[in-house]
Order: C-alpha cells, then structure tokens, then sequence
C-alpha cells in the first residue's frame, strides 16, 4: 500500500468528500514543508494525518536510486515508546502540523541557530490557524509529547549490505530528545510562559538537507506502509 495522506498537495480539499478540510494557515503549513523538505519526505513527516486509529508502530519500506542510479529499498520502523503517562501510539489527527509548524518555528523564524525550540504556545496556534483555546494548547503539548515517544529505526537492504561489504547494518535515531514548559501564576491560576522543544540536531539536519536515514529523499520513488 502506497502510503498517501488524505488530502492532494495541489488541489483543494472539498468537505462532503470524506476528506480533511484545511485553513490556509494549514495549506501554508504543507506548502512549507514541500518547498523545505520536499514531496516523498513531507510525506513521511505528515504520515498519520487525518487517521483515527491508535497504532504503537508503523514499517515503511522506502525505494530510492543510490549510487549510478541502482534501485534500493530501505525499512525504516517508527515506533511509539511504551509510558505510563500516555497512550502508545504514532502522530494522528492533526498532530503532524503541529511537528511543522515547530519546525517552521525552528528553521525559519529561529534560522537553526540551536536545536532548542523556546516558544508561547500562541505563536504555534497562530502558525496553525487554529482558535485559542485551553483544547486547542492541550492539543499542542500531546502532540510534543507524541513526538517524544518516537523512535526512528531502520536498516539496510541486502544490495546495499553487499556493496558496503557487510552481514547487517542498523540505525536508530529520535525527533525529539526532550521538552519543558514554565508557568508561572497569572489571575490566581498557574498558566504556562514559555514552552521549550529539544530537537535532535542530526534528525533535523537530516530533514533540512533531505538525506535522513541516509536516504537522498530527492531520489525517492515510493514510501510504502504496511502492516507491523
């Protein structure tokens, strides 16, 4: 199965289409991401979009062109930690925009000048478009907490084993290693100041330079899902 989010880069997301229907503040999001990341990478980030099931893991198997155009195949497992505090599961629902929306936050606004994101959650909800609300910055922080869960796995296929000359090969690697929150007492009520994200800067700089897992994702062919 061809893994493609509900919705087409291009065209306009209709309601009454089973479709989601997107803001322009989330339209901005994604056209961020393609014009950053690209196509097959923004793909893989926004994986989970608009689904509802609760899944702990997804497998991928990534085909690319490497060297003199030869075809590969790469697996690479996503998997959600297993924490007392929350429900293992991958991104859903809108969760992805908010990983984008940081990273724009990170890589536009902050220019990578370090891989800690500070921010008030209302600049991330602005980024989003979405209503200022106690739900809408609920949503936010159990989306951070989401990507903290993550794990990033992958190996290699058996021609690229054969061309490096070895028996296995294994990577791991996260999003984000931490984050934290401060609050502080505002009309009797303690009230988050300033939010911070720890980024892992090899991921992001994997991202930025679309070459994660070390994949060149520019010469990527197809991101398949399937079952794990």
């Amino acid at each position: 199965m061809s893994d493609k989010p509900p919705f087409n880069f291009l065209e306009d997301t209709r309601s009454g289409s089973g479709a989601l229907v997107l803001s322009d503040h989330e339209r901005i999001l994604l056209k961020f991401a393609l014009d950053q990341f690209g196509e097959p990478l923004s793909r893989f980030l926004l994986c989970g979009f608009g689904e509802d099931k609760v899944v702990p893991r997804w497998l991928f198997t990534i085909a690319f062109s490497g060297e003199r155009d030869v075809r590969h195949s790469r697996e690479v497992r996503v998997e959600a930690d297993d924490r007392p505090d929350i429900t293992p599961s991958v991104p859903r629902h809108k969760e992805p925009l908010v990983a984008l929306a940081l990273l724009r936050l990170l890589i536009v606004d902050h220019k990578l000048a370090s891989s800690r994101l500070p921010y008030v959650q209302a600049e991330v909800v602005e980024l989003l478009g979405w209503e200022d609300t106690q739900e809408s910055r609920l949503s936010i922080d159990e989306a951070v907490s989401r990507y903290f869960t993550l794990s990033y796995e992958w190996v290699l296929g058996e021609r690229e084993l054969v061309e490096a000359n070895l028996s296995f090969f294994h990577g791991s690697s996260r999003f984000i290693s931490g984050y934290g929150y401060q609050t502080a007492e505002e009309d009797g009520k303690a009230r988050p100041t300033m939010n911070n994200v720890e980024f892992n800067a090899e991921f992001v700089k994997g991202l930025v330079g679309r070459s994660l897992f070390g994949i060149n994702w520019d010469s990527v062919s197809s991101v398949e899902r399937v079952a794990d």
